[in-house]
């Protein structure tokens, strides 16, 4: 992976402030500033994430 990856097991304060319930997979994508603006439960093809990336990076405030 050429991308940074966060494990939060065991991080009950990172869990509670992400409303982290256990799925597996589960993508966020967070804005520069720290707040969410994607948060997936379950697969997600690479043409999706293409997608959310690129409307993340142009600055939309809702993910398409």
């Amino acid at each position: 992976m050429n991308y940074p990856v966060l494990v939060g097991l065991g991080q009950d304060t990172l869990q509670e402030t992400y409303d982290a319930a256990m799925y597996v997979p589960i993508t966020w994508l967070i804005r520069a500033d720290g707040t969410v603006f994607l948060k997936h439960a379950g697969p997600a093809t690479p043409e999706w994430l293409r997608t959310q990336a690129k409307a993340l990076v142009a600055g939309a405030s809702e993910p398409e």
